[in-house]
This record gives structure tokens, sequence and C-alpha cells, in this order.
């Protein structure tokens, strides 16, 4: 290996001649990264939706010390823990749920290979009503008003609609729009009223403000 490659792969990146000392951050703070050579960057896609309330919000930094001073993590399987338990509260209070379930796959595919018999055939959601009306569907899955993956495509509530009255289960994927980041606290809460020029116009007026600062 040469001076300049770096043994860690990064995703969705062309590792064939990058040099990590000219993109590598190391501190943050607010909306703000600052890389190796001490210049700072706006963040703007909030480390990909992961940093809500900014880079070292103090009131975070510190309750993640004290939590993980004392316990650090615990499994879930079979067992249980107050911090588990207060969150799906919680979560459950905030998005009028009756239950909680805490889970993560990074790699669908890789999923679906490895535990394939516990797992189930996906169809693409191309014609809500005709695919919400098959008899062998268990749930329909949707990104809702932003498909954050697809390019950060904005949808309107009309692309939704055949879903309101269908029979199989409606699970909402908010990982990039939960917790406030339309607007609501849950996309999926917001009235139909909400338009996508709204939810762009608000956006680059907080960028400006948050530039400004």
């Amino acid at each position: 290996m040469s001076g300049n490659e770096s043994r860690l792969w990064l995703p969705f990146t062309q590792m064939r001649g990058f040099n990590p000392a000219l993109r590598s951050f190391v501190r943050g703070r607010g909306a703000m990264l600052t890389d190796g050579a001490g210049r700072e960057l706006f963040d703007a896609t909030s480390s990909i939706w992961t940093i809500l309330h900014g880079h070292c919000h103090p009131r975070i930094v510190e309750a993640i010390a004290t939590q993980a001073a004392r316990l650090d993590h615990a499994t879930t399987l079979g067992a249980s823990n107050p911090v588990a338990e207060s969150l799906a509260d919680r979560l459950c209070e905030v998005a009028s749920m009756d239950r909680a379930f805490f889970a993560g796959v990074s790699d669908i595919d890789v999923f679906k290979t490895r535990f394939g018999a516990v797992t189930f055939e996906a169809l693409t959601y191309a014609d809500g009503r005709g695919a919400a009306q098959r008899d062998d569907v268990a749930a329909v899955i949707v990104e809702p008003s932003l498909q954050a993956a697809a390019g950060m495509r904005l949808v309107p509530a009309a692309a939704y609609a055949p879903l309101g009255d269908m029979q199989p289960l409606l699970i909402v994927d908010e990982i990039a729009t939960g917790f406030g980041r339309t607007g609501s606290m849950f996309a999926f809460q917001r009235p139909p009223s909400c338009s996508t020029d709204a939810q762009i116009d608000a956006f680059f007026d907080a960028l400006e403000a948050e530039l400004a600062a």
C-alpha cells in the first residue's frame, strides 16, 4: 500500500486514488464539521440524517457519558432494561403505537441470503392499489413524503392515497423523515395540506439562517 491509501473502505465511494488526508473530519460542533486541515464545512445532510440536533450537543454528550458509565449495552434477547422500556414508552406515545420493536438490518440482500427461511418475498410498490389488494401481501412499506435513498425525491400525498383503506399492514420508514425533520414529529402525521413547495421553502429559509448565524 502507498502512503495515501487507506485500509478503510468507504460506502458509496470510489476508493481508487482516494486520499483520506484530503477529506477527513476530526471535529464537529452544531451544523459544522472541521477537517484535518482546520477547514469548516456545513453538514447539509446531518451526517446522513443521524445528527438531527447538531454535532456534539452538550446535553446529548452528557446523557451518553452518563448512560455509558452505568450500562453501556445489554442484550434484549429475552431480557429488558429500564432505558429500553422508557424509550419504547416515549416512542409509543409520540407515534400513537401500542408496541415498539427495536431492530436494524444494514443489507437486506445479505440478510435474506443467510436467513431466507425466516424472511418473505418483497414486491416493488409501483401500483399501490394493485399490490395492496393481493391476498398474499402481509404489509406495505413506504417512505412518507420524502424518498431519501432514491435521491431526495419529494413525493406528493396523492401517491399514498391507495394505502388508506387497504387490508395489509402499513409500515412507515421514517429513518430520514422522523423526529421533526419535515415539520411534524413524524412525516405520516403531516396534514395533506402541507405542500412539497412549502417544505422546500422552509428548508432553504432554515439553511440561510444557519449560514448567517
